[in-house]
């Protein structure tokens, strides 16, 4: 059996940054290979380049309807491949106007969300079974389709992902009293406008919280005392954990809609797998990790209560503790994933590469020759650098001779603090440099075209907006 993933990211073949691309392709399709099911993951620009004859499955990630598409298909169903679609959000909802996220935070117009809402539910009808990242999203989903098989696989993490490192001691977080906000895009400014009342109002109560915005949306300036506020820009995926490993709190807000009620709970786990306590808007994926670390609400009285019950050490402990635990199962491996059953697969039963205690540090050597990409390019069979990723991959993660003769990994226990820090730091700048991507003339035009096609009003305010910065 040979599984592909197709993705229609709008980011094209550089889709690793997109957040939806890892979690319901990349991811999934490192875990079965490491079963012995080997898995591919390409975008559809390179479709027509791969002979699918040695696979067996084919999963559309948020497909497009489009002439690609029904190629694909057509090529897919003559080769006799198991066909499915692979959906994480409520893309093709009937109100998507007055839900959509980019179109609250104004980075889409209404006209645009339709049409793509339109281009998902014509692409999925051509499916007869339906893969949901959530419970809620299946149910909406069975109620748009009701005549297809619709299924539940939940999103989850490499053990890599997360660096044993960067957990901090749950007295250092508590004297930290850092409130921190993680939004990932710009999307969700609209999100954070819903909070900030209450955020001032935490921040007035007790001098000692301090609250941090990290990515694209704007904070503004808050109504509190100096130095109570900071923001970080956007960091890769990869550095997030180092971040959040210090917060006190870790808040997700989001705007009660139909939309966002399919979202996944990935929140919860990104933080309670470094013990770091969470409140978040009602959310019903989160629901499987409810503990003494999540609160789960969209009332702020209840937020208040739960972030003044963590002013008190032994509960903040305890709450560190049973989100931590809670967060365990969404690690690939620590249970057989639905996705076997799911898909009707057959694997040999052991992990043929296990993460380990340093599979974070392999990531980090890898990261550094081929940049934060290199996931996806282990699993593309059409990128150039596909053998090269591999080969040093099955070094790093090969039996305990070929890794020690390989002299790729350092003594890391040897390493003082200081050691450790200074090795990190280096990987860091030569991951940050092998991953710089330059956008070809040619993109730049097609990126400006689109968005003057769907959203022209969008386009002129964002050009008087770059201009005006250009002049000042």
């Amino acid at each position: 059996m040979k599984v592909l993933y197709v993705s229609f990211s709008k980011r094209g073949v550089d889709c690793y940054a997109d957040a939806s691309v890892r979690y319901r392709c990349i991811y999934p399709a490192e875990y079965l290979t490491a079963l012995g099911v080997e898995s591919s993951v390409i975008h559809i620009s390179q479709a027509h380049n791969l002979d699918l004859t040695d696979y067996s499955h084919l999963i559309c990630h948020r497909p497009l309807y489009g002439l690609a598409l029904k190629r694909l298909i057509n090529r897919a169903s003559g080769n006799g491949l198991n066909l499915s679609a692979d959906i994480d959000d409520y893309l093709f909802s009937p109100d998507i106007q007055s839900s959509s996220p980019a179109v609250l935070s104004g980075k889409s117009s209404e006209k645009a969300a339709l049409k793509s809402a339109k281009s998902y539910l014509a692409a999925l009808s051509l499916f007869e079974h339906i893969v949901c990242s959530t419970e809620e999203l299946a149910i909406r989903t069975e109620q748009v389709f009701p005549n297809k098989r619709v299924s539940t696989c939940f999103n989850k993490l490499p053990s890599r992902a997360i660096p044993s490192y960067a957990s901090i001691e749950c007295d250092s977080r508590f004297e930290s009293k850092i409130i921190r906000y993680l939004p990932g895009t710009s999307h969700h400014q609209h999100d954070y406008e819903l909070i900030k009342p209450w955020i001032e109002s935490m921040l007035a109560k007790h001098p000692s919280l301090h609250f941090q915005v990290v990515g694209d949306i704007i904070p503004g300036q808050l109504k509190c005392r100096d130095g109570q506020q900071s923001s970080h820009p956007s960091v890769p995926f990869e550095q997030l954990p180092e971040i959040m490993a210090n917060s006190w709190i870790t808040i997700a807000p989001l705007v009660n809609n139909p939309f966002n009620a399919c979202k996944s709970g990935l929140k919860a786990w990104e933080s309670g797998l470094l013990h770091v306590p969470v409140i978040s808007s009602f959310l019903p994926d989160m629901i499987r990790f409810n503990c003494r670390g999540l609160c789960l609400s969209n009332s702020y009285s209840e937020w208040t209560d739960f972030l003044e019950r963590m002013l008190c050490f032994e509960e903040y402990q305890q709450a560190s503790n049973e989100v931590y635990k809670a967060s365990s199962n969404s690690i690939f491996g620590k249970r057989p994933d639905e996705r076997i059953s799911v898909l009707g697969l057959t694997y040999n039963g052991t992990q043929s590469h296990s993460s380990g205690d340093f599979g974070w540090l392999k990531s980090r050597v890898l990261s550094s020759q081929f940049g934060y990409s290199w996931p996806l390019i282990r699993l593309n069979p059409l990128h150039s650098q596909y053998g090269q990723v591999r080969d040093v991959y099955d070094q790093l993660w090969g039996d305990a001779e070929a890794e020690k003769s390989a002299n790729m990994l350092p003594q890391w226990a040897t390493l003082t603090t200081l050691e450790r820090r200074k090795l990190l730091d280096h990987l860091k700048e030569q991951a940050d440099a092998k991953s710089t991507i330059e956008l070809s003339g040619f993109q730049v035009v097609k990126r400006k075209v689109r968005k003057l096609v769907n959203s022209p009003s969008l386009f002129w305010q964002d050009s008087r907006l770059r201009k005006s910065i250009r002049r000042n």
